[in-house]
């Protein structure tokens, strides 16, 4: 049985998720400061990324991967580590060099399993903070 919604239907842009995030334009209702912090360190107030800052850092990221490990569209990063202020650089970087990248694991079965069934092909690892 075909279930309809009863709100009308809504026009989903075909472009790529940096595009949609960073570079779409916004209704003025919409409109956030870019230079106000959007992830913040829970330890160290001196740690925040706004969100200029983590498009620009993300940018240079994906360059970093595919200029420093030949990256090509599809590879998989894996992600090691606590969720921190840095995880989105990585993950939007990685969508910027049009792979995949999977979200933060922090104890060595998810992340073998990841390693295992993912796909991986290379992995961040934050090592300060990874469990044992």
């Amino acid at each position: 049985m075909v279930i309809h919604s009863p709100y009308p239907p809504i026009d989903i842009p075909q472009i790529d998720i940096p595009s949609l995030l960073f570079e779409t334009p916004r209704p003025e209702q919409h409109n956030f400061p870019r230079d106000r912090p959007i992830f913040l360190d829970a330890k160290s107030e001196s740690r925040s990324l706004s969100l200029n800052q983590l498009h620009e850092q993300s940018r240079r990221f994906g360059a970093g991967l595919v200029d420093k490990w030949g990256w090509q569209r599809g590879d998989v990063l894996c992600v090691f580590s606590l969720n921190q202020v840095d995880t989105g650089v990585v993950m939007f970087g990685t969508h910027y060099a049009l792979g995949v990248g999977i979200p933060p694991v922090s104890c060595a079965f998810p992340l073998g399993f990841v390693v295992r069934l993912g796909g991986c092909c290379r992995a961040v690892c934050s090592g300060t903070d990874v469990r044992k």
